[in-house]
C-alpha cells in the first residue's frame, strides 16, 4: 500500500509536472499568435499609409496634369499665331509666352520625371522661341530693307525720268 500512495504522490508530482509545461507551452503559442497578429496589424497599418500617399502623389501628378495640358496647348497655339498677320504685337506676345514657359516650369517643378515628356516638350519651346524671335528679327530686318529698296527704286526712277526729259522741248526759245 505504501507503494500504491508512493506512486499516487509520484503520479501527481508527474502530473502537475505535465501540466505546468502545458501551461507554459500554451502560454508561449499564446504570445506567438499575439505577436503575430500584432506584426500583421502593423504591416497592415504601414502599407495602408504607403498606399494612401501614393494615391495622395498620384492624385497631385493627375492635378498636374491636368493644369499642364490646357497651358500646352495654349502655348503651342500662341506659338502658332506668332508671325502671322492675327496679331498686331509680336513682341508682346513672345514676352507673354516667354512668361507661360516659366509658369509651365514652376507647375512642373521637382516633378519632372513624372512629366518628361512636359519637360521635353517646354525646353524644346525655348530653342524654337529662339528660333521665332530670329525669324521675326529677321523678317523685320527684310521688310526694312524692302521698304528701303522701294525708296530708291522710286528715286532713282525720278531721277531717270528728269534726265530722260529732252531739255530742247522746255526751251521756248526766246
Amino acid at each position: 500500500m505504501m507503494n500504491y500512495i508512493k506512486s499516487k504522490k509520484q503520479n501527481a508530482v508527474e502530473i502537475r509536472k505535465e501540466l505546468l509545461k502545458f501551461i507554459g507551452f500554451f502560454l508561449v503559442l499564446v504570445c506567438i499568435s499575439f505577436l503575430c497578429l500584432y506584426l500583421f496589424a502593423s504591416s497592415y497599418s504601414k502599407q495602408r499609409k504607403v498606399i494612401e500617399d501614393n494615391i495622395v502623389a498620384y492624385k497631385e501628378v493627375l492635378n498636374k496634369q491636368q493644369v499642364l495640358k490646357p497651358k500646352l496647348d495654349s502655348l503651342f497655339y500662341q506659338m502658332s499665331v506668332m508671325n502671322t498677320d492675327r496679331v498686331s504685337n509680336n513682341a508682346f506676345l513672345a514676352n507673354y509666352i516667354y512668361t507661360n514657359i516659366q509658369e509651365v516650369k514652376k507647375v512642373i517643378g521637382k516633378d519632372s520625371a513624372e512629366f518628361k515628356h512636359y519637360y521635353y516638350l517646354v525646353n524644346r519651346l525655348d530653342s524654337m522661341m529662339q528660333l521665332k524671335l530670329e525669324v521675326m528679327n529677321i523678317s523685320a530686318r527684310f521688310e526694312l530693307t524692302k521698304a528701303d529698296l522701294q525708296e530708291c527704286m522710286g528715286q532713282n526712277r525720278q531721277i531717270r525720268q528728269s534726265l530722260s526729259q529732252d531739255p530742247t522741248r522746255s526751251f521756248s526759245g526766246r
